[in-house]
């Protein structure tokens, strides 16, 4: 998409507007954005248009310091969106707001992304049901009779109906994976300590709980987890070798069942919640994590797996991504009868 942005092929306003019209279409249904910056993304996407007409740098130029020129994307409430809610689902925090942008947030929002709003959260994101008493329920894109997951559900939820192309989200014990896997998109868990947490509300003060939070990429296709891992870890993501070449050599990969059912009825999550053992075990282990959609179930529900590489290899666990959707699908938009 940034590159034909750069090569004027389309341009920047037209897809904004398109993502924002979506958003307007849907979002009484799945009730997944806390607060929308519309209007600022459109201004903001006109200015990318003007910067690329203006020749003032060259499509090379634009492509290697601003790989995400244009690109419309959205973040999960607690992750910091200067100037937006940051209230995390929490009624002593109802005015609260971002004084700045999360550091990951600050990183892709420099590499030319424009966000267009957050996302639902369930209180204080202790919950793999996101509801909270004041922005109420996020429901499954698929069937809004089921939940979203969470605690990044707002995120699945926004991706799974064709609203964002790519979400931020954090992941302490699955909360990246459960909403991609029920909203039936790509997310991944990275390794921890390569994608800065700063700006996460809330932020444990533990330094052991530190590690399991980390914040990651959710998108409808896997090659955008890819790029978006590399502008979010910065320089560090070097380390993590994510622009070496689909080869398994002498590394090896897990496949895991992410949540062991397909998105249930809302309010079901008591009954469930022994599912998150699935995923929470990946995060005491440090280990990075990415959920791949493997098209729906006999009553139309996202399903999917995990594939967990060894300490650093986020870059296996993406390829091994890539070549799962090749075989299966990816992400299948839901039906228009229901959105």
């Amino acid at each position: 998409m940034a590159r034909l942005f750069v090569a004027r092929k389309v341009s920047s306003e037209s897809v904004v507007r398109a993502f924002v019209d979506r958003c307007r279409e849907v979002n009484s249904r799945i009730n997944a954005v806390v607060e929308e910056r519309f209007e600022e993304a459109i201004q903001d996407a006109r200015t990318v248009d003007w910067l690329i007409s203006s020749g003032s740098n060259s499509p090379r130029q634009l492509e290697e310091a601003t790989p995400l020129l244009g690109v419309p994307i959205t973040v999960k409430e607690s992750c910091g969106l200067k100037g937006m809610s940051q209230c995390v689902g929490c009624k002593r925090r109802m005015n609260a707001r971002a004084v700045d942008d999360g550091h990951a947030v600050g990183r892709l929002r420099r590499a030319g992304a424009i966000p267009i709003g957050v996302t639902n959260t369930p209180e204080l994101c202790l919950s793999w049901e996101t509801t909270n008493l004041i922005t109420g329920t996020t429901s499954n894109p698929y069937n809004p009779c089921r939940t979203a997951g969470g605690s990044s559900g707002g995120e699945g939820a926004m991706l799974g109906s064709g609203c964002s192309v790519i979400g931020i989200g954090s992941d302490l014990a699955g909360s990246i994976r459960i909403p991609s896997m029920f909203g039936g998109v790509f997310g991944h868990k990275p390794t921890p300590g390569y994608v800065p947490t700063e700006g996460h509300y809330p932020h444990p003060d533990d330094e052991k709980l530190r590690k399991f939070l980390v914040v990651g990429p959710m998108s409808r296709y896997a090659e955008d987890l890819l790029l978006a891992m590399k502008v979010m870890s910065g320089q560090r993501g070097k380390e993590l070798c994510l622009d070496e070449q689909k080869l398994l050599g002498d590394d090896g990969v897990l496949f895991y069942p992410t949540f062991p059912i397909p998105p249930f009825y809302h309010n079901e999550f008591f009954l469930r919640c022994l599912g998150i053992m699935y995923t929470m075990v990946f995060n005491t282990l440090e280990l990075p994590s990415t959920h791949v959609p493997l098209g729906l179930d006999s009553q139309g529900l996202p399903i999917g797996i995990q594939v967990i590489g060894g300490h650093k290899q986020d870059r296996l666990c993406i390829a091994v991504a890539r070549a799962l959707e090749a075989r299966f699908g990816g992400w299948i938009p839901p039906p228009s009868k229901i959105l």
